[in-house]
């Protein structure tokens, strides 16, 4: 399964394919620093252009034992590969669109949802 599958509304940005290449659905930072996921029907080898698709709705890849509920901020561990809580991963990639349970293996993600982190960094600046 790719680790993550487009089902919404799309902004992308161009770049070009880096030595390791891309898989369709690879989950990166895009060069404006905003993460997002590769658009492509077939692996990209280093020099092709690709696609890095920064917002909409789609599948993301995650543990069966991770819980999200609807709303809340899903990160990305880019070691393992998989959606996480924000807290722990290495970059947040958007809200939890709706409730992810126990034995589910993708949480449906907005991507970059700017109300949900805004409200985020609110709370962080009132706990400060």
């Amino acid at each position: 399964m790719s680790q993550s599958r487009f089902v919404g509304e799309p902004h992308e940005e161009q770049v070009v394919t880096p030595a390791e290449g891309y898989n369709p659905g690879d989950v990166v930072l895009a060069p404006s620093g905003r993460p997002g996921y590769i658009v492509s029907q077939r692996p990209l080898e280093e020099g092709e252009p690709a696609t890095i698709r920064t917002t909409g709705l789609s599948d993301v890849a995650a543990a069966s034992a991770t819980l999200f509920d609807a709303g809340v901020l899903v990160g990305w561990d880019d070691t393992a590969k998989l959606a996480v809580a924000a807290a722990s991963g290495d970059f947040v990639i958007g809200t939890a669109a709706r409730e992810k349970v126990d034995g589910e293996t993708t949480v449906k993600v907005i991507w970059n949802d700017p109300i949900a982190q805004i409200a985020d960094l609110q709370a962080q600046i009132d706990a400060l």
